[in-house]
């Protein structure tokens, strides 16, 4: 609460703020509302202030109901002169209204039993994470069930290859070296960057995939043999639900991907390799974005790779929003496919299926029954000669 007073003298002042419940008209009543024990009266006073500024004084928590009309006065003192103000100001009112806590869209159900991940805590624990199968080719033709290009007009195809583990030392010194730097300038989940390489983390709306592994196109003739040439890229995923309109500023659930590609190899017989990433969902009413692709620096926003960039200097990572826009309960799955391209030939896809869905207590994408917040409304107060803060 605040009052300005005004001392004829110019000397500093205070002033004393007393609070009075209201009647169902709204006038003041005979009861003093206690603010404090430092005084008998119960009254709150402010500390001297310049002569014209504005005094004011802090409510302890709890001393003022919600819901509840009251009305405030206050009354100045020169110190310095000992002169106290001859009448009190004319009461103002104002009523306490505390906006209720906001109402997250998406409710979890409960954890399955075996689940290490804590219901209502956001602590990340690691998670132990199987893919649903065996890589398989997008492509058709010859090559089906096989992550390979159709050969090209000399026989010549690219093929496709992820592992859990670099595929040599080299890879992995430079996927050590690079990997946590790539990932500070682009986190979807800020607490993934401090965690250890090589695992999986997850709590019940964020999920930090540092396993994923490596993806290695193989640049080979037709018979497969001599390999022209190969590039590795490790990579990593993250995904983050935001299930409250303050995370995103939307009326519906949001999910966020994210892969980031370090290239750790790319050789001269590529002559350069291009990689496009597919998100998709068996969601039956969601609305995806397009991927948008970004270097850590925002300069440059497509997945093409020459001869010798390998390194945190250029990783990028690729993004998409997933807008969720049913309600109720429905469970999901999340996957991805990755086709990458050599300059000097066709190119070879590989798809794989996020392990998390809507539901499932084990991953981060979890939801169940949903409902909008109720409407916000805000402190207000009356003012007159005392302005009031709830």
């Amino acid at each position: 609460m605040r009052n300005t007073v005004t001392a004829p003298s110019g000397h500093k002042t205070t002033a004393t703020f007393e609070v009075r419940t209201t009647d169902s008209s709204g006038k003041p009543t005979a009861t003093v509302v206690k603010l404090t024990d430092d005084n008998q009266w119960g009254v709150l006073v402010s500390s001297e202030v310049a002569a014209g500024k504005p005094a004011s004084v802090t409510v302890p928590a709890g001393k003022l109901k919600n819901g509840v009309t009251y009305a405030v006065r206050s009354s100045g003192y020169d110190a310095t002169s000992n002169v106290y103000e001859s009448d009190w100001s004319p009461y103002s009112t104002f009523r306490i209204n505390v906006p209720p806590a906001e109402k997250p869209y998406v409710t979890f159900p409960a954890p399955q039993a075996a689940s290490g991940i804590d219901s209502l805590a956001q602590t990340p624990v690691e998670v132990t994470r199987t893919d649903p199968g065996p890589v398989t080719g997008v492509r058709g033709g010859p090559d089906a069930g096989r992550p390979c290009s159709a050969p090209d007009s000399q026989g010549r195809k690219v093929c496709i290859r992820i592992s859990r583990t670099a595929p040599t030392p080299d890879d992995a010194a430079v996927t050590k070296k690079a990997m946590r730097q790539a990932l500070r300038g682009a986190d979807v989940v800020p607490w993934c960057a401090s965690k250890p390489d090589g695992k999986d983390y997850m709590n019940r709306t964020e999920a930090c995939l540092k396993n994923v592994g490596y993806a290695t196109l193989i640049f080979v003739d037709a018979d497969e043999l001599p390999r022209f040439g190969t590039a590795t890229f490790a990579l990593s995923q993250q995904i983050k639900l935001y299930n409250k309109k303050s995370d995103t500023g939307t009326d519906r659930t949001e999910f966020d991907q994210q892969l980031t590609v370090v290239p750790t190899r790319i050789d001269d017989a590529t002559e350069g390799v291009h990689l496009t990433w597919k998100a998709s969902d068996n969601c039956k009413d969601c609305t995806s974005s397009q991927v948008q692709w970004a270097s850590d620096d925002g300069l440059n926003t497509t997945p093409h790779w020459a001869v010798g960039e390998v390194g945190a200097p250029y990783a990028m990572t690729a993004k998409v929003q997933t807008i969720w826009n049913s309600t109720g309960k429905e469970q999901f799955d999340l996957g991805w496919s990755l086709l990458g391209s050599a300059a000097t030939s066709a190119c070879a896809s590989w798809r794989r299926a996020v392990t998390t869905s809507q539901g499932a207590a084990s991953g981060p994408a979890a939801s169940s029954p949903t409902s909008s917040p109720p409407g916000r409304s805000t402190p207000t107060s009356t003012r007159r000669p005392v302005p009031t803060t709830g």
